[in-house]
């Protein structure tokens, strides 16, 4: 008992030094990072300013809001929609910082076109009560003005806006699921914007993606419900929850919940210095043949040119996956206190090129730079071998770069807490424990090992 009472209390003063160091059978490297809030030491390379990530405009204070207008049209339709839209732009001409809030009825609003947002709907935020928008496309000939539609509601250009408290139908009205896929493909799309939120909406049921974001940065995407898709496999690129490409940079994608996709959580062509972050994910599902079906991700990072500095914090997911399919990786995407049902697979080799627009040089050894600290999950290490006929997927071993601190809640002690909050967020009550996934942080407190991104479908 006395000897049991003696490793307990040296660990205790192990862990409270100014200086930490965690060794793990599978890693001998030892990481510092000296005067570190976080407690765990890194070298300063390894991380990002990931604080900074998520829109920091003036729209998101209700303080800064100048006007609201209610719509009082009858005919809830996308011409109401328009008057109000126009109404606010009057509003705020000549004015760079007036911020108006439009406020939609409890009610659906039945849409034919989609929502397109520019320059001139900076400073505004549109917000619904129990508000369904739902948008359906005609039948097997589409008016064809609108052959190629695109997404449900594109932000392309635009500063500071926001959209609350809505729900967001898609209604296929052809008879073949490739026709309405060249007609519709996002829910929501930003394009080349900046200082953007979603926030408390409801997305059911996409073609592609549910929102989706390109050469954009600061967007916030929190406390909301994606579920659902008409394809999960049989387009290409189907079935995604929040994907992120293109240089987009600085988002965050905060207290979400998932529900039946293919990839919940989506990073390709060079998204860097994003965090997810406590996001609730659940029956991932794709209808790919089973040898790749098993290998598929919620959490995905599907490789090209600088995918990098992302962090993955506190989600509670089935499988993540890090491949190669657009080519290499950057270095340094992180993950911290996630929970997988099942694993982490990470992709250090691929000799073939599945996809043919990339250069074969983006191909080869890859994935090496990678940070995985305290994930409740198996880690397995693969490569493709060039086979005559296909390429198939062995194991590999652990590149000698990658730092991975595993572990489990019944492991004692992991310091760190957070790589981007400096205190608890609003979003975890006395209900939940901080941090909620993982090991805990001292003796003394208990991690409850749940989110309340997964209350949020029952709410």
């Amino acid at each position: 008992m006395n000897i049991l009472l003696f490793v307990i209390t040296s660990f205790m003063l192990i862990a409270c030094s100014s200086e930490i160091e965690l060794e793990q059978n599978y890693n001998k490297n030892k990481i510092y990072r000296k005067n570190s809030s976080y407690n765990l030491l890194f070298d300063d390379n390894r991380i990002s300013d990931w604080e900074n990530a998520g829109c920091n405009s003036i729209v998101l204070n209700e303080e800064n809001i100048d006007t609201v207008i209610y719509d009082k049209d009858d005919n809830m339709n996308f011409n109401s929609i328009q008057k109000l839209l126009l109404q606010a732009i009057k509003l705020k001409t000549g004015q760079s910082k007036f911020v108006v809030k439009i406020k939609l009825k409890q009610t659906e609003y039945n849409l034919t076109q989609p929502l397109f947002f520019d320059s001139k709907h900076s400073n505004i935020i549109i917000e619904g009560e129990n508000t369904i928008l739902s948008f359906s496309y005609n039948s097997e000939k589409p008016n064809t003005k609108y052959k190629k539609l695109g997404s449900c509601i594109k932000v392309s250009s635009v500063d500071n806006f926001g959209i609350k408290k809505i729900t967001i139908n898609s209604k296929p009205l052809v008879k073949t699921l490739p026709l309405f896929e060249k007609l519709m493909t996002n829910n929501v799309f930003f394009k080349n914007s900046s200082n953007c939120f979603i926030d408390s909406i409801k997305s059911h049921f996409a073609i592609k993606r549910h929102i989706a974001s390109i050469n954009s940065r600061n967007i916030s995407i929190t406390n909301s419900i994606f579920e659902n898709a008409y394809s999960y496999g049989t387009i290409k690129g189907a079935g995604y929850g929040v994907s992120l490409s293109f240089n987009t940079q600085y988002c965050l994608i905060e207290n979400n919940y998932f529900n039946h996709l293919r990839h919940a959580m989506m990073l390709e062509f060079s998204a860097h210095h994003n965090v997810f972050a406590y996001n609730y994910s659940k029956e991932q599902y794709s209808t790919n043949r089973i040898v790749i079906r098993n290998y598929l991700g919620d959490i995905e990072v599907h490789g090209g040119k600088n995918t990098s500095y992302n962090l993955f914090e506190g989600n509670i997911v089935t499988r993540i996956q890090i491949d190669m399919y657009h080519g290499t990786n950057g270095s340094y995407n992180t993950f911290l206190r996630n929970k997988c049902f099942d694993k982490i697979i990470i992709e250090t080799e691929r000799w073939d090129n599945p996809n043919k627009s990339i250069d074969d040089d983006n191909y080869g050894i890859g994935n090496n730079f990678h940070n995985l600290i305290g994930n409740d999950a198996k880690v397995e290490f693969i490569k493709f071998e060039k086979g005559i006929i296909k390429s198939k997927k062995v194991k590999s071993k652990q590149p000698k770069d990658v730092l991975l601190i595993t572990g489990t809640e019944n492991d004692l002690l992991l310091p760190i807490i957070s790589l981007y909050r400096k205190s608890k967020p609003n979003f975890i009550t006395k209900e939940y424990s901080w941090p909620p996934i993982g090991q805990p942080v001292s003796l003394s407190k208990k991690v409850k090992q749940k989110l309340p991104a997964k209350k949020l479908y029952k709410n």
